[in-house]
């Protein structure tokens, strides 16, 4: 037999899911790549909770918007410090 026809509604709804998806991933990498900015400026400043973020940053590595932050215990230990 035929395979039945496509369920219009599921195929819509899978749609605005990918759709979704994408958006809030695109958010997602702004806002990473504006706060690493902020940070940055924040600890070159001195902030000291900012250092401490950049520390974590770097201790893991995260993807920005400019590209990925490499894994750098060197770097990790200068901010915390």
């Amino acid at each position: 037999p035929p395979p039945p026809p496509p369920d219009k509604k599921k195929i819509y709804k899978k749609a605005i899911a990918i759709v979704a998806a994408a958006i809030c991933a695109v958010v997602v990498i702004g806002l990473v790549n504006r706060d690493y900015f902020v940070a940055r400026r924040a600890a070159e400043q001195g902030d000291a909770e900012a250092q401490y973020a950049l520390g974590e940053i770097y201790s893991v590595g995260i993807d920005v918007g400019i590209g990925r932050i490499h894994h750098s215990d060197k770097k990790a230990v200068e901010w915390y410090q």
